[in-house]
C-alpha cells in the first residue's frame, strides 16, 4: 500500500482528541473499537494502534505548565514572607525604640557636665536644675523626652509625646558617683524598660 501524500494527509491534536483532514475523497477513516484508527488510502486499510492515555498525559503536562505557580508553591513562598515577617518587624520595633531613647541621653549630656562642675566646686550635689544652672526641666526636651531633672546625684530622663508605647512614661536614671575627685556615671532603666530595648551603656 502506498503512503498518500504528506501535504494530503494532515493529522492533528487538540488535547487528547486526534484529528485527520483530508484534501482528496480516495482516502478516509474510521475509529474502531478502542483506540484503533482505521485509514484508508485509494481502497486499502491500515489499522493504527493510537495511544490515547499518553496524549492525554501530555495535555494535562501542557496546560499545567502554561497555569504558572501551583497553589503549593504560592503558599510556599506566602509562608517565607509571613517568617521573615516575623523575625524583621520586632527587630526593627527594638530598633526604633533604642534611637528614641538615646535621644534623652544625648539631651542629657549638659546635665551631666553641669552636675560634674558643681560639685567639683562645692563637694556637694545639686539639689535641683537651677542650683546646677540649667533650664527648667520642663523646658529640656525633644520630640520624645518629656523631661530631664536634676535631684541630688541623679538625672532623670522622662519619656513621653511621640516616643512608641513601649516607653511612654518610662524613665532613665543616670547616677553619679564621686571617685576621689573624678565623677563616673551609670545609666538605668527606672521603671519597666526590656533590656533589649536599652543602650548598650544602659544595660
Amino acid at each position: 500500500m502506498g503512503c498518500p501524500n504528506p501535504a494530503l494527509f494532515k493529522p492533528s491534536l487538540t488535547m487528547n482528541k486526534i484529528k485527520f483532514s483530508f484534501v482528496t475523497e480516495p482516502y478516509g477513516i474510521r475509529r474502531n473499537s478502542g483506540t484503533n484508527i482505521a485509514l484508508f488510502f485509494d481502497g486499502a486499510e491500515t489499522t493504527y494502534q493510537m495511544k490515547a492515555d499518553s496524549y492525554q498525559f501530555q495535555g494535562r503536562d501542557m496546560q499545567k505548565e502554561q497555569q504558572g505557580f501551583t497553589l503549593i508553591e504560592l503558599m510556599i513562598v506566602v509562608a517565607i514572607i509571613g517568617i521573615l515577617a516575623a523575625i524583621a518587624i520586632p527587630a526593627y520595633q527594638d530598633y526604633t525604640i533604642r534611637a528614641q531613647i538615646s535621644e534623652g541621653l544625648t539631651l542629657s549630656a549638659s546635665a551631666k557636665l553641669a552636675v560634674s562642675e558643681y560639685f567639683m566646686e562645692n563637694g556637694a550635689w545639686p539639689s535641683n536644675n537651677d542650683d546646677a544652672g540649667l533650664a527648667g526641666q520642663h523646658d529640656i526636651m525633644g520630640k520624645y523626652t518629656e523631661h530631664i531633672s536634676v535631684k541630688d546625684n541623679v538625672i532623670e530622663i522622662k519619656y513621653e509625646y511621640d516616643a512608641n508605647a513601649a516607653i511612654t512614661k518610662e524613665k532613665i536614671e543616670l547616677t553619679a558617683t564621686n571617685n576621689d575627685g573624678s565623677i563616673s556615671w551609670t545609666c538605668a532603666s527606672a521603671g519597666t524598660i526590656k533590656s533589649n530595648h536599652l543602650p548598650t551603656a544602659c544595660r
